[in-house]
């Protein structure tokens, strides 16, 4: 409760509301967050997706390092397709989410062949990169509190949000994207955290007895 509120609640936005207004989008959040853990409980044990590198300071990491990067939402080219992590709408909401304390990795989900071929062309420097297909177990995914979901895909030219549910807000925030972006079937994986400095983050992608939470080839 309050070390959300701490991590996730911009204090600012509710300069102008009644304190119920802050519990309500508070509890919404835990609500939310709560809902994506027993989803990623009551999931699959594995979870595959592609991930495309084409930047050489990241390209071998996952494997020589043993981490995924997760980056700071606010270098997204396409957060205006996510609204919660678009910041004209934060004061509205009333700040469920600050960009200061999420980090997201993306990856691919496509398993057409030829879709994946086209988006290591657009993702990884026209084939010049890294194309890894990733397995990803469940049991990382808890041990480090990192949720995971599918992006679901807007017909809406402005992606609208739903005010008279708030935890769908956080979701949908989060989690949707403009359906021109459809052919990706995108996974993202989502790190909360009180994170000290603004750019990405690495995390290790060991278990703590040692062996490892995900499986990967290229």
């Amino acid at each position: 409760g309050e070390k959300c509120k701490t991590f996730f609640i911009d204090e600012n936005a509710f300069n102008e509301r009644e304190k119920i207004a802050q519990t309500f989008y508070t509890r919404a959040f835990i609500n939310a967050i709560n809902a994506m853990r027993t989803d990623l409980i009551e999931g699959p044990n594995k979870i595959t997706a592609f991930l495309f590198v084409s930047d050489g300071n990241h390209m071998l990491s996952p494997i020589i390092n043993r981490d995924f990067f997760f980056s700071d939402v606010r270098t997204f080219s396409d957060k205006t397709d996510s609204p919660l992590l678009h910041e004209s709408n934060q004061t509205k909401l009333a700040v469920n989410i600050l960009p200061d304390n999420i980090r997201v990795r993306c990856f691919f989900g496509a398993s057409n062949i030829e879709t994946l071929y086209n988006m290591w062309d657009h993702y990884a420097n026209g084939h010049k990169g890294l194309a890894y297909k990733v397995t990803i177990k469940k049991e990382w995914l808890i041990e480090n509190k990192i949720y995971s979901n599918k992006v679901s895909y807007k017909e809406e030219e402005r992606l609208k949000i739903n005010w008279d549910s708030p935890e769908q807000v956080i979701i949908d925030g989060i989690f949707a994207k403009h359906d021109a972006y459809k052919n990706e079937e995108e996974l993202r994986l989502v790190k909360f955290g009180d994170f000290k400095s603004k750019e990405g983050v690495n995390i290790n992608w060991m278990l703590e007895n040692g062996t490892s939470g995900v499986e990967i080839n290229h």
